[in-house]
C-alpha cells in the first residue's frame, strides 16, 4: 500500500447510528484511526513512538466502547447481536497481532491502514448501520 493514497476520513451525518454516545464513541475511534494515518507519514522515532500509543489507545478505546454498544444492544435485544459481538472479538485479536508484532520491532503502519480503513467500511458503515432501527425503536 502506498502511504501516499492514505486519506484520513472525515464524519459524516449518514455515519451516525442514531445513539448519541455511540456516535460519540464512533467519532473517537475515527479520530485514532486518522492519528494512525498522520503517524504513518512519517518514520521518524517519534512516529515509531506514537504507532505504540495510537495501538494501545485504539485497543483500549474500542474496547469501552465494545463493551457499552453490546450493552445497549442486548438491552434492545438485537438479534444479530451475537455475530456482532464475533466481530468486535476479531478486531480485539487483529488489534492484538499488531501490538504484538510492534513489541518485536515490526512497525506495519501499511497494513494497520488498511485494517482500520476496512474496519470502518465493513463494521462501522455496515454492520453498525444494521442496529439503527432497533436502538431508535427504544
Amino acid at each position: 500500500m502506498n502511504m501516499d493514497n492514505v486519506e484520513k476520513i472525515n464524519w459524516q451525518p449518514n455515519y451516525s447510528v442514531g445513539n448519541s454516545i455511540l456516535d460519540e464513541q464512533h467519532k473517537q475511534l475515527l479520530s485514532l484511526c486518522n492519528k494512525a494515518v498522520d503517524c504513518m507519514q512519517s518514520n521518524s522515532p517519534e512516529s515509531r513512538a506514537n504507532f505504540h500509543l495510537i495501538l494501545n489507545d485504539l485497543a483500549n478505546y474500542a474496547e469501552n466502547h465494545f463493551r457499552m454498544e453490546e450493552d445497549i444492544l442486548a438491552r434492545c435485544n438485537y438479534p444479530l447481536l451475537e455475530s456482532h459481538k464475533a466481530e468486535h472479538i476479531a478486531y480485539q485479536v487483529r488489534l492484538t497481532d499488531f501490538l504484538l508484532e510492534a513489541t518485536t520491532g515490526k512497525i506495519d503502519k501499511a497494513g494497520l491502514s488498511q485494517y482500520l480503513a476496512q474496519w470502518w467500511r465493513d463494521h462501522i458503515l455496515c454492520s453498525d448501520k444494521q442496529y439503527v432501527q432497533t436502538i431508535i425503536k427504544q
